[in-house]
């Protein structure tokens, strides 16, 4: 059975190290990220075949982007075996604006423990 992982920020950094990383170990990667040239790269600089390695170009800040990236992969996948994310997000402004709870689990657009949306599948 194909192991199946997504990773957001996969075109570069950390992700592009665990997509390499995962592809080397046998898995099916979903590389995620918003750098449209940088996913190519990836995909070139790896030479796997879109068997094994999708790339899906989304922006993590809007959760649209997410939502319509992460219908797609369970479209085409059903579910996944992983998921990374490896995005980074900056919040600035005053400590005492920020949220005073982070969810650990669902958010409006995914859920951090099954890897989808709250609404496409989540099992959460």
């Amino acid at each position: 059975m194909t192991q199946i992982a997504a990773i957001t920020g996969a075109a570069s950094g950390i992700g592009r190290g665990t997509a390499h990383r995962l592809l080397t170990d046998g898995w099916t990667v979903v590389a995620i990220d918003r750098a449209e040239q940088g996913l190519a790269k990836l995909r070139d600089d790896l030479g796997v075949g879109p068997e094994r390695l999708e790339t899906v170009t989304a922006d993590v800040t809007s959760e649209e982007s997410l939502a319509a990236a992460f219908a797609a992969i369970t479209a085409r996948h059903g579910k996944l075996n992983g998921f990374v994310a490896s995005a980074g997000l900056l919040r600035t402004g005053a400590l005492d604006a920020m949220p005073t709870r982070i969810s650990t689990t669902c958010s409006p657009s995914t859920c951090v423990a099954c890897g989808f949306p709250p609404s496409a599948r989540c099992r959460c």
